[in-house]
């Protein structure tokens, strides 16, 4: 989406110059524009020097002295490890010494052996991460927020924990690996060692997947360490995680279920997954749309093409086709290709809020492609059919739902996601008014949009980072557009100025919980100076 095939508020790449000293220091020294896109600009990236893209202060040491201290630091600390390992004092958790509980064989996860809890590296043998107690407490924990992301049926997992039969039940060491390295930045937590958890869960993902009885496990594992990878800034290893669970769940048929009028839901058409009864066939269904509308948010965040595209016209375009029922209609099929074929009003009646969030996306992502096809073409101020065949489905929603100010929390993603599919849609020339009421629409909910305190984000982490600041920027454009100096116009600088700074205020309150939503807040900080005269 351009301002007239020029500017596109969702990219970062397009904005104006950086103030002189914000450039990254290789642009710097090579002496050349610099966009200041993070983590690598756009002229290292296509030099091919992204390894050398840093930003620090003008006068400050380049990163090379810094790195090879780093790097001898950690030498001296692999070192360290080693000797700790050698004598099995790699701690998990400093502050729950724990005596250990009678062993038994198939509970290995949940007992501390002979010593305290400790990671070892994966080349050893089977260690054991976490004693029971620490287990009980992190999980403890885990559940005492809302989790959003959680798609298993919490009371069958909370049984399967006891379970002594490790080949078919039980808790999967994975995913309460994932869990407790979730769990980890909680204050009450402080003492684990999220970075041994992480690692810890990491090597066990693997070889998990080998186990069909426990598969739906093994993708909750990636749904939780790929958003707390992502969320704390680890953006590679984070979307790897998560685009291999979207891989999985196509692996094991997730996307094809065959009706099963027996059941009241579906059977994979692929004898990977245990025949599933109601419970289990709900999460199919619930796992299956967490793992992949998660992706997706990411992949659009990131910039990064989804592991499966989705079809629009029955498969002939190439892409994936999904016949997977909603989460609410486990006996409805072939809704979500109608879904995407379109057109027609929304319907949310009876919707879970999943479901809306899923919707919500499909809609971004087909406003982000039309809006890509609309720049590429000669600038103009009028819509083409597909457009605005879209913008009618984008409003149809959006009246379904309701005012967004007195939605519940996790129905403001689908809100978040439609206003962002507006701007895809009307930014491209700035000042637009469907653009702006978007953006304002947004402001006014920036108070219940505020993160809650140990709270995970979910969904509604992506879906802030991608929209509020293409909001910003849309603002942004259309202030930088108003050239005269008229009553008319400083009346609506000074609204647009009340806008942003609500929408500052969104990302600002974020910006502690969020590597991505800070990166984003920095940028649209530094854009909004250039509207200060």
């Amino acid at each position: 989406m351009a301002e007239l095939g020029q500017q596109d508020v969702f990219n970062l790449y397009s904005a104006p110059a950086l103030p002189k000293g914000k450039a990254c220091v290789t642009c710097r020294l090579r002496k050349i524009k610099c966009d200041g896109a993070r983590p690598v600009c756009t002229q290292c990236r296509e030099a091919q020097r992204s390894e050398d893209c840093e930003y620090v202060a003008v006068r400050a040491p380049s990163s090379t002295h810094a790195l090879e201290k780093q790097a001898a630091a950690l030498r001296a600390r692999v070192k360290e490890l080693q000797a700790q390992h050698a004598s099995g004092s790699a701690s998990l958790s400093e502050g729950h010494p724990v005596t250990a509980p009678p062993r038994h064989p198939d509970t290995a996860l949940l007992d501390s052996g002979p010593g305290p809890s400790s990671y070892r590296t994966p080349s050893e043998s089977n260690a054991i991460e976490l004693s029971r107690r620490d287990t009980e407490f992190l999980v403890g924990l885990f559940f005492a927020q809302n989790q959003s992301l959680w798609f298993l049926n919490t009371d069958v997992f909370h049984a399967t924990r006891g379970s002594q039969n490790s080949e078919s039940s039980g808790a999967l060491p994975a995913l309460v690996l994932a869990i407790g390295a979730a769990t980890a930045s909680h204050p009450q937590a402080s003492s684990f060692n999220e970075t041994a958890l992480v690692d810890a869960a990491l090597s066990k993902i693997g070889p998990a997947r080998g186990q069909p009885a426990r598969s739906m496990q093994v993708l909750q594992a990636h749904v939780l360490l790929g958003a707390h990878l992502l969320r704390s800034g680890r953006f590679t290893q984070g979307f790897s995680l998560l685009s291999e669970g979207v891989s999985f769940a196509l692996a094991l048929g997730l996307h094809r279920p065959q009706p099963d009028t027996a059941l009241t839901t579906f059977k994979p058409p692929r004898p990977i997954l245990p025949t599933p009864n109601p419970t289990s066939g709900a999460e199919y269904v619930r796992g299956f749309w967490t793992v992949l509308v998660l992706e997706r948010l990411w992949a659009m965040a990131l910039g990064t093409p989804t592991r499966a595209r989705l079809t629009a016209n029955g498969g002939q375009d190439g892409g994936l086709s999904v016949y997977t029922p909603w989460p609410e209609q486990p006996n409805t099929y072939h809704d979500t290709l109608s879904f995407m074929r379109g057109p027609g009003p929304v319907m949310v009646d009876g919707d879970l809020p999943l479901t809306l969030s899923v919707k919500a996306t499909l809609l971004l992502e087909q406003a982000t492609q039309i809006a890509s096809l609309m720049a590429e073409d000669e600038p103009s101020d009028v819509d083409g059919p597909e457009a605005q065949a879209l913008d009618e489905r984008i409003n149809s929603f959006a009246t379904a739902l309701g005012p967004p100010v007195f939605a519940p929390r996790d129905v403001l993603v689908a809100h978040i996601l439609l206003r962002g599919a507006t701007l895809q849609l009307h930014s491209r020339i700035p000042g637009d008014l469907r653009a702006m009421n978007a953006a304002r629409t947004l402001a006014v909910v920036a108070p219940v949009l505020q993160p809650i305190e140990n709270e995970p984000g979910g969904l509604l982490e992506p879906a802030i980072g991608i929209v509020i600041p293409a909001a910003c920027r849309a603002l942004i454009a259309a202030m930088l557009s108003d050239g005269a100096t008229t009553p008319a116009n400083a009346e609506l600088a000074h609204a647009h100025n009340g806008a942003l700074d609500a929408l500052q205020g969104i990302l600002e309150a974020w910006e502690t919980h969020s590597a991505y939503i800070g990166m984003q807040l920095n940028r649209v900080v530094q854009e909004r100076s250039a509207t200060v005269q």
